[in-house]
């Protein structure tokens, strides 16, 4: 089952229409549904909740006022062209044995010039 954080594509009557992500799945009070809450990449960007089962988050069509739409999970590739995923994983158990060094902090602004 597609996963927060996924991004998926939206076809809409069969084209491919926009890119959104996966910001949450929860389950809705209807048994066998959930919903979930989409971020459109778009500008500006926007979430909508759509109200989906399982099979249809993982690529099913389903229809939304008598349109057909799908969901395509995007399988995102690293630098080297290996899907993201699975090399994140690798690095992981590589670095399993590996003490973790501190995280370096790098600013997006000019500090701010001391006022004397």
């Amino acid at each position: 089952m597609a996963r927060e954080g996924d991004v998926v594509l939206i076809y809409y009557q069969g084209k491919p229409s926009a890119y959104a992500r996966i910001e949450s799945i929860e389950f809705d009070v209807k048994p066998g549904w959930f919903q979930v809450i989409l971020m459109i990449f778009a500008v500006p960007s926007r979430e909508i909740i759509w109200i989906l089962r399982e099979n249809y988050i993982n690529g099913e069509e389903f229809t939304v006022d008598n349109i057909p739409i799908r969901l395509e999970l995007v399988p995102l590739k690293n630098k080297h062209g290996q899907n993201a995923i699975n090399a994140v994983s690798k690095e992981k158990k590589s670095n399993e044995t590996t003490i973790d060094k501190p995280a370096k902090i790098l600013a997006f602004r000019k500090p701010e010039q001391q006022k004397e």
